[in-house]
């Protein structure tokens, strides 16, 4: 239970992306980045390049942070055409 004098807070410039993966099917991935409150390390992909939702927003890419994930959605049509 919060009491006077705690601290909260809320999530600083943050930006959503959404982007479609190549396979499989109807899989999409979502992003949320925002500005952190002090420097660490600037989330990278794979290759090693900064991860691009929200990158160069927040001055330094330090501040950068991202959480994501994957959807799949599925087909809602039936194979032969009809319900």
């Amino acid at each position: 239970m919060l009491q006077s004098g705690d601290k909260v807070g809320a999530m600083i410039g943050a930006v959503g992306c959404i982007t479609q993966e190549a396979a499989p099917p109807n899989t999409y991935l979502i992003a949320v980045a925002w500005q952190g409150m002090a420097r660490t390390v600037a989330p990278k992909l794979s290759d090693g390049s900064v991860f691009p939702c929200g990158k160069g927003r927040f001055g330094d890419d330090r501040l950068h942070r991202v959480v994501t994930t994957k959807v799949q959605i599925g087909s809602l049509s039936s194979a032969g055409g009809t319900p």
